[in-house]
């Protein structure tokens, strides 16, 4: 391993034309691909909270990477220890996420031409724009779970950034008039947050998306009657969508999760 710093149209036709190649389902599935032990690429990760780059002169495992970040991690003054939100990112496949945001941004300007989402969807385009997002691997990056299993403990052929995390305290909003840091409450489930916010919920609202820290994500019941009962972990999303039937509207709200997903900074 070597070291190195470093507008006529209906809506509904509307949304479709903006509906682009990458969609957070392709995205889910070309997750799977990423351990192919044919390739014969060097490793190198880039690690995001340190002026500092791994590289190796071969594929390397997860593990072997994250057990050389951890290493770089004592040198630093933070704790970077809070392993459920740790993100690693894929450099070579950022054009598929450039590709999902720009599909995203362009259904939310058409909605917010439409009198019923105008509010909503124009909120959305603020609080998305202040982000940076990158192609995240949705992968177990629990050093003693890949040791346990080895089909968890993958390649990684490539370019890679790796963000060690420690433990936030707080719970993000998304999808409310503007986006919320909630501090976290152990046990509180999502509609106490909701409380917390003031979100001035409608008889519409009866799910919302749950992104945990480690990137997966869930639909989930929030109203009296399907009220799942589901708790954020520290440094989880919620995000309120538009809970339309429409079914090109759904695509949005997962879209829009993914992408919350895949946040960098």
């Amino acid at each position: 391993m070597k070291l190195t710093s470093a507008t006529s149209l209906p809506l509904k036709s509307l949304l479709t034309l903006c509906l682009l190649g990458l969609s957070s389902a392709a995205y889910s599935a070309a997750l799977q691909n990423f351990d192919d032990p044919t390739y014969d690429t060097p490793t190198q990760v880039q690690l995001t909270h340190h002026d500092v780059r791994l590289e190796y002169n071969q594929p390397v495992r997860l593990e072997r990477v994250l057990a050389d970040a951890t290493q770089q991690d004592l040198l630093s003054v933070d704790n970077h220890s809070y392993h459920e939100g740790y993100r690693l990112f894929d450099v070579s496949k950022q054009p598929q996420t450039d590709e999902l945001y720009t599909s995203v941004r362009e259904r939310l300007n058409v909605l917010a031409q439409d009198s019923d989402y105008q509010t909503i969807a124009s909120s959305l385009l603020r609080q998305l724009k202040q982000h940076q997002y990158g192609y995240r691997l949705v992968t177990n990056l629990d050093r003693d779970v890949l040791r346990l299993d080895n089909t968890l403990n993958p390649l990684l052929p490539g370019q890679y950034e790796l963000a060690l995390n420690g433990r936030p305290s707080t719970v993000s909003l998304f999808g409310v008039p503007e986006q919320q840091s909630l501090r976290y409450h152990a046990g509180w489930f999502i509609s106490d947050y909701l409380k917390q916010a003031m979100y001035p919920r409608t008889s519409r609202d009866s799910f919302a998306w749950l992104i945990q820290p480690d990137g997966t994500i869930e639909k989930t019941g929030i109203a009296y009657w399907n009220n799942q009962h589901i708790s954020p972990l520290p440094g989880g999303a919620i995000f309120i969508g538009f809970n339309s039937g429409d079914d090109e509207l759904q695509q949005l709200e997962q879209d829009i999760a993914t992408l919350i997903s895949m946040v960098k900074n």
